[in-house]
């Protein structure tokens, strides 16, 4: 986090010789390798950090450590708090509880301890995740291709034995983009270091344009558009210009030479017109649209509690609004999953506490990372860069 980064972190990566030490650093540099590869994977490392924080609780003093934190720092706890606030305040107003829709919630409680932990220990992390996002987006290539069941999905779309294809599609583009918004943060890379993180941009890419995730495309171009908002000082206007040339030239030659991207942008348009126009509406894309005025229709008659996952369940095939905007009971039978958006999801499940809860977890991290790019203080300038890379 921007915040946790002071010019004393910049010293070395470990301080003292405590084995917990080597074990939270191997943690956080193993934590995104197998990401997208193997289940599970990011979970284990989560909670070995947790349970270094809890055994360092004494010594990290968590009250202290609250005083230290600036106002930056105490917004993203609350945030990181918010979530179980408000799935526990719709389930108090609901006057229901449902012990499952605290699972992701508890995990970002779970996170404060670990970052009072890395602000405690004035953690380095771009120094280490600029070596292992690469590694990771690229190790995710060998296995695609290494291990057949990683192949398949509608179409031949990319996927692997656990993430669905737009999942996989979005992600990989923010691990890409994360090895483009490395290079050079921490000062001159090598030769060899560069190549690696232009790699990984590439693999990101490749994995992105194969999972056929129109999404994942949207962010790109919005993360391409930033990474040169952001390189305006150090790259002339002709090398912008001639970088936006080769980024416009590169879609283009997505779009007329790639049958899998051409298909899903006409698609995609196609079906945006169709929806607008009252054509045909049982699209991918008409779903999703009709989903959000679902999910308006629904805050606005119970904003405050929410209707909770398993009570927006119970009213699919019920509510006079869904049955009448979608007819069809096999489409409304998948819209049972979800909304396929946090803030939607989470403004249905817990009404205005989790619509506020929400935002502020995509938002809060937003402005801190925001104001802290001037930072003078290369790492929390590179810290700041990739933690808005990410959450954009």
């Amino acid at each position: 986090m921007a915040t946790t980064l002071k010019p004393s972190a910049v010293d070395g990566l470990l301080h003292g010789n405590d084995s917990r030490d080597v074990l939270m650093y191997a943690s956080l540099s193993l934590f995104p390798v197998f990401f997208l590869t193997i289940r599970g994977w990011t979970n284990v490392f989560f909670f070995v950090l947790f349970f270094i924080a809890l055994s360092r609780w004494r010594s990290i003093g968590a009250g202290s450590r609250w005083a230290a934190l600036d106002i930056d720092g105490r917004l993203l706890v609350a945030a990181l708090a918010s979530a179980i606030v408000a799935v526990f305040a719709g389930h108090a107003l609901r006057g229901s509880f449902t012990w499952n829709e605290y699972d992701g919630p508890s995990r970002l409680l779970f996170a404060i301890p670990v970052f009072l932990l890395l602000h405690y220990k004035r953690v380095n992390f771009p120094q280490l995740f600029q070596y292992a996002c690469p590694i990771s987006i690229l190790l995710l290539v060998l296995s695609i291709h290494f291990f057949p069941r990683a192949l398949g999905g509608s179409g031949g779309r990319i996927i692997t034995y656990f993430v669905d294809p737009i999942t996989l599609g979005n992600y990989a583009v923010v691990m890409g983009f994360m090895c483009l918004y490395s290079i050079n943060i921490l000062g001159k890379d090598s030769h060899w270091l560069t190549a690696l993180k232009l790699a990984g941009f590439a693999a990101g890419l490749y994995i992105s344009i194969g999972s056929e995730s129109r999404s994942g495309w949207v962010a790109a171009l919005v993360l391409f558009g930033l990474w040169l908002l952001m390189h305006r000082g150090a790259l002339s206007r002709k090398s912008r210009v001639a970088l936006a040339c080769t980024g416009a030239a590169f879609a283009v030659l997505a779009y007329y030479g790639l049958d899998g991207v051409h298909t899903r942008i006409n698609e995609g348009v196609n079906s945006m017109i169709a929806w607008y126009s009252g054509g045909n509406r049982e699209t991918s894309i008409g779903i999703r649209l009709d989903l959000w005025r679902i999910a308006f229709t629904l805050f606005v008659e119970n904003p405050l509690g929410g209707y909770g996952d398993e009570g927006y369940r119970r009213i699919v095939d019920t509510h006079p609004f869904i049955t009448a905007l979608v007819p069809n009971p096999e489409v409304r039978a998948t819209m049972r999953s979800g909304f396929h958006n946090d803030i939607t999801a989470s403004m249905v499940r817990s009404g205005i506490f989790g619509l506020l809860s929400a935002s502020s977890l995509f938002f809060v991290p937003t402005f801190v990372f925001w104001r802290h790019l001037r930072s003078q203080i290369p790492q929390v300038h590179a810290a700041s860069t990739l933690g808005l890379c990410f959450v954009i």
